[in-house]
């Protein structure tokens, strides 16, 4: 099974704190880097919202436990792909 990275997401909210926001898949720490400074270039300029996604933690390597469609969409994607849920799955 490939290694590859998970990231994990939090939402930040004022008043409410931070809360598990999803996970992003990428083949290599490369890759990471690269989709969260895409990411933060597409928000807006100006003050910190009240409420936005933002990485939790620096990742890790774990080996792909997902179905064959998630590899393929990974592979194919740019810098990574966004994970379905919270949280990745289970290690083997």
């Amino acid at each position: 099974m490939p290694v590859v990275i998970y990231q994990l997401w939090e939402e930040s909210e004022a008043g409410w704190g931070a809360r598990p926001d999803g996970f992003t898949v990428h083949k290599n720490a490369e890759d990471q880097k690269a989709f969260i400074k895409e990411y933060w270039d597409k928000q807006p300029a100006g003050p910190t919202p009240a409420e936005y996604t933002r990485p939790d933690g620096n990742g890790f390597p774990m080996e792909l436990v997902e179905t064959d469609e998630l590899y393929i969409k990974l592979i194919q994607s740019k810098n990574g792909v966004w994970g379905q849920g919270n949280s990745p799955p289970k290690s083997k």
